[in-house]
């Protein structure tokens, strides 16, 4: 036979409890208000997070919005001052062949003119020595006529008074050399005299038209 060797509980307290007091002890109460609060306030920062971030996208959009409108806008502007520089690049490149003509041009006008220039300086010069010898020409002309019209008249003159036209028109050919046969001629007449006379004047007629 065993003995109990546990002492005996006392159960008076157990009797005095009811069900409810067992099953939910009045301490739990505060702890579940406490657990509401904290999700609530969860639920809040949750909802303000989510506003942000919404906020946040909406900004970056706008702000991607915003650029992308810029960069169209000076993608535009790119392409129309392009197209402006290839304009203007096209018009250098023409008036520099236009400007490389006309420098061509004027390089061969200026060598154009260079060469008129040495022309027209040939053709005065050429000019004053037509001039100069048709001055001179005449001059032989007038003198070579001059001594014709003595050689002329000495031949044909058959009168003694002949001798002072001769005279007059022999000084009016300004040939000393004749004018001093001549004169020895005619202070002593002779054969040899007429002869050296005659002799100098056909020959100074003939010297007068070479």
């Amino acid at each position: 036979m065993q003995t109990n060797l546990l002492p005996a509980q006392p159960n008076e307290g157990m009797d005095s409890l009811s069900p409810q007091d067992v099953v939910k002890p009045p301490e739990s109460t505060p702890v579940v208000a406490k657990k509401r609060s904290k999700l609530i306030v969860a639920w809040i920062a949750l909802g303000l997070f989510a506003i942000l971030f919404l906020l946040s996208f909406a900004w970056v959009g706008y702000w991607a919005y915003t650029l992308n409108t810029q960069l169209n806008t000076t993608q535009q502007q790119y392409e129309a001052l392009q197209s402006e520089y290839d304009n203007l690049t096209s018009e250098h490149t023409a008036l520099t062949l236009e400007h490389e003509k006309v420098n061509a041009e004027l390089s061969q006008t200026k060598t154009d003119l260079e060469k008129a220039n040495t022309d027209l300086t040939t053709a005065q010069d050429d000019l004053s020595k037509s001039k100069d010898q048709g001055e001179k020409l005449d001059a032989q002309i007038d003198a070579a006529g001059k001594l014709a019209e003595v050689l002329f008249v000495f031949s044909m003159s058959d009168d003694p008074s002949d001798v002072f036209k001769i005279d007059e028109l022999i000084k009016q050919t300004n040939n000393q050399q004749l004018l001093e046969k001549w004169n020895a001629f005619t202070r002593t007449p002779s054969d040899d005299a007429l002869s050296a006379f005659m002799e100098y004047l056909i020959l100074a007629v003939r010297n007068s038209v070479r």
